[in-house]
């Protein structure tokens, strides 16, 4: 009796061996034979996951096959590497699933995999090497995962369907050329992590704007070439513009300098062509390459320099930054409704206009907004703990008239509490495609009276601001209903908009009559980027 249970139990205590043998049931014929060829140790003509498991390179086995599934490389999980050039020219590779463990993907791992519609680079990659997935024409959506320290030149160049990036907190460094050629790419943030970007990192790629983090250092022909450009925000702490970093940008519109900038390389801002306004916080003009910016027939500059008032007689007796064609520290706007939404990448005082109110979104009651003033009229531009975030508020003036409003200091002191934390306005001061839901914020827009939620992503207009609420947000016990009245007097519709439309024409200048000029001609009132603009001759 005692033998039979023995042996009993250990046929019981075989069985799960047997189990994890299992044979691989691969879709693809070809992905089997090759696979069976290469790692069959038993020789009974099949994969098991035993013995994939035990698998620890790849080598050249799949290099340039007509393969075109391999979702069951997921039992590979002994691999910590995929070789350099793995899958490359695979060109009928759909669809493959990385092993969990994996820790790196090699040089020109998938380049040339023209039939690849989606890749999930799994939690624990630290490194995506050079050319990795270049040409891989059909991936459409992409989402670096947190461990990513860094994403090797060319990586993603010639990605010519890839729409969207969602690169998460941790990724650290993005090398040269990394996404050049992108033609489908508009949008890009990169995450507080990332602390640098090789040259030529976006060239010629189709993005529009791009949100750069607080610290990242803006090096040689970081953003070069990205001929799509219309608008980018420096970070706040930026000190130093090197060499070349904005090289023929030929469609970036304006530039605002941070309060720190302390020198502008050479060739910065060459060939930026588009380039009509430099918006300049120091108070100290900081260093300037004689070649930084383009300069008219005349040797003069040809951007219109806009500074802070008290820092006009430093300018003017700077040598080269006296050299812009016009200097100017009045700004205008022009508020074709009564009620209007309003943001900038500097701060606004709007402290001369007498008939002019400011307002914050700073609480919600019931299903309505309510507004609190900005008795001071001054709007810091920049708030949040990374000093990142852009503020919004809320004007509200004479429909018609023009509003004059100057770069602001940074010497308030009641502004940035009320703004930074009781404000549900949120800023852009780019255009920015926004989602109708994100990181758990409800997301809405000012139109006839009220704001409404966001339906559908689109593109909000620069300059513009809207709601954000928390999706746990009560008031008095009730929640926040899906269409909200603002508690002030007046129809708004001079607001924030979505547009589906190209962005295409947002740089040029139109007299007040409509008729569209290459720049502003002598001295009188220009429309540009949807504001009003004086001229001086």
């Amino acid at each position: 009796m005692k033998t039979t249970k023995i042996l009993w139990l250990a046929a019981i205590m075989v069985m799960p061996t047997v189990a994890e043998a299992e044979s691989i049931q691969f879709e693809d014929a070809m992905v089997k034979q090759l696979c069976v060829e290469n790692w069959d140790e038993d020789g009974d003509g099949e994969l098991s996951t035993d013995e994939a498991m035990q698998v620890k390179s790849l080598g050249s086995v799949f290099e340039g096959m007509a393969i075109t599934r391999f979702e069951e490389l997921q039992y590979f999980t002994a691999l910590r590497t995929l070789d350099d050039w793995a899958f490359a020219q695979c060109t009928s590779l759909e669809k493959v699933t990385l092993p969990a463990d994996l820790r790196e993907v090699g040089e020109a791992c998938f380049y040339h995999c023209t039939a690849l519609t989606a890749i999930e680079i799994p939690a624990g990659v630290k490194t995506v090497g050079k050319a990795a997935f270049k040409a891989c024409g059909g991936l459409t959506n992409l989402t670096v995962p947190a461990n990513v320290l860094e994403i090797g030149d060319r990586a993603f160049q010639y990605c010519i369907g890839l729409e969207e990036v969602n690169f998460e907190q941790g990724v650290s460094r993005i090398g040269e050329r990394a996404f050049g050629d992108c033609y489908a790419l508009q949008f890009l943030k990169l995450p507080q992590s990332v602390s640098a970007v090789g040259a030529f990192a976006f060239e010629n790629s189709g993005i529009i704007t791009v949100k750069l983090p607080g610290g990242l250092k803006i090096t040689p022909y970081m953003l070069a070439r990205m001929y799509n450009m219309t608008s980018v925000s420096l970070p706040f702490d930026t000190e130093t513009i090197a060499e070349g970093a904005f090289y023929g940008c030929e469609k970036l519109g304006s530039i605002y300098l941070p309060p720190y900038v302390k020198s502008i390389g050479s060739k910065a801002f060459a060939k930026c062509n588009s380039m009509r306004w430099v918006y300049s916080n120091p108070t100290t003009p900081p260093d300037l390459a004689q070649d930084a910016f383009i300069r008219s027939e005349d040797g003069r500059y040809v951007p219109r320099l806009y500074i802070l008032e008290n820092a006009e007689p430093a300018y003017l007796q700077d040598l080269l930054w006296s050299q812009f064609k016009s200097i100017e520290y009045f700004m205008a706007i022009q508020m074709s409704k009564e009620v209007s939404t309003f943001t900038s990448e500097f701060d606004a005082d709007f402290s001369v206009n007498e008939d002019l109110q400011v307002y914050a979104a700073a609480r919600c009651k019931g299903n309505v907004v309510m507004l609190e003033e900005v008795k001071d009229k001054y709007v810091p531009a920049h708030t949040g703990e990374d000093a990142n975030g852009f503020s919004g508020v809320i004007i509200k003036g004479k429909a018609g008239k023009e509003y004059v409003y100057k770069m602001g200091n940074n010497q308030k002191s009641n502004t940035p509490e009320l703004l930074g934390k009781q404000n549900y306005l949120v800023g852009n001061p780019n255009d920015w495609r926004i989602e109708p839901e994100e990181d758990e914020h409800t997301n809405y827009v000012l139109n006839d009276g009220s704001f409404k939620t966001f339906d559908h992503a689109g593109i909000i207009k620069a300059g513009k601001a809207y709601l954000s609420l928390p999706d746990n947000a009560d008031a008095d016990g009730q929640p926040l209903g899906a269409k909200l009245g603002i508690a002030i007097e007046g129809n708004p519709t001079d607001v924030t908009f979505i547009i589906h439309e190209s962005t295409d024409g947002e740089d040029k200048y139109y007299t007040l009559d409509g008729v569209e000029v290459s720049q502003p001609l002598g001295s009188g009132i220009y429309l540009h980027q949807g504001k009003k603009y004086m001229a001086k001759p």
